[in-house]
């Protein structure tokens, strides 16, 4: 049986494996204004972002880009309909299909991003709705024993994961894991940051 250590609070499941969480940070949620004004669309990168949405009571048929099935899915159940998903599982493949939308567009963010959508469009604004608070080390759960996978979910996920076994002389216990990535962008830091077993793992 696969020991697999997921990195954020999200259910899993695999056949023939024991699943394991460990988040890398915690969430802080912010007071969101209502918002009145019109806009052409929304961006919401994160799931964390999503109460955000039904908070400053915009449109439920609002235009959404978003990155990721699980993070549409959660939109769908509070009734949007109108999401855009990015077409490579990341903010940047989100691009190209923004630059043709006119109007205002609202990017509903974490303190941290990995992609600055308002440094590339002058329509864009960006709503911080959360902040993010990194660990330090693992919870007292964490059992010390080889896993056979790591599921990373972001860029900064992956920096804060390799920080936390290295910091704490833990890197024994991941030296034959497969670190699998949610998009080749967290692939490639990744390699960068010197894993040798990589992949990117579906999401659905």
């Amino acid at each position: 049986m696969k020991n697999i250590l997921v990195t954020r609070l999200a259910p899993a499941s695999r056949a023939n494996a024991k699943i394991f969480y460990e988040p890398l940070f915690t969430v802080e949620q912010l007071v969101v204004e209502r918002i009145s004004e019109p806009i052409s669309a929304a961006i919401v990168t994160s799931a964390n972002a999503c109460f955000a949405l039904e908070e400053s009571r915009i449109a439920k048929g609002t235009k959404i880009f978003t990155v990721g099935e699980k993070t549409a899915a959660k939109l769908r159940r509070t009734g949007f309909q109108n999401i855009i998903l990015s077409p490579q599982n990341s903010a940047e493949s989100l691009q190209d299909l923004i630059a043709d939308e006119p109007g205002l567009i609202l990017y509903f963010r974490g303190s941290t991003i990995s992609f600055d959508f308002a440094k590339l469009f002058p329509n864009i604004r960006d709503v911080f709705v959360y902040k993010t608070h990194e660990i330090k080390n693992f919870s007292t759960y964490f059992q010390k024993i080889p896993y056979d996978e790591v599921l990373i979910f972001s860029k900064r996920s992956c920096e804060i994961f390799h920080q936390v076994i290295t910091r704490n002389n833990l890197l024994e216990y991941f030296s034959n894991s497969q670190i699998l990535c949610l998009s080749q962008k967290i692939l490639e830091r990744a390699r960068e940051l010197g894993f040798k077993k990589i992949g990117i793992f579906p999401n659905d």
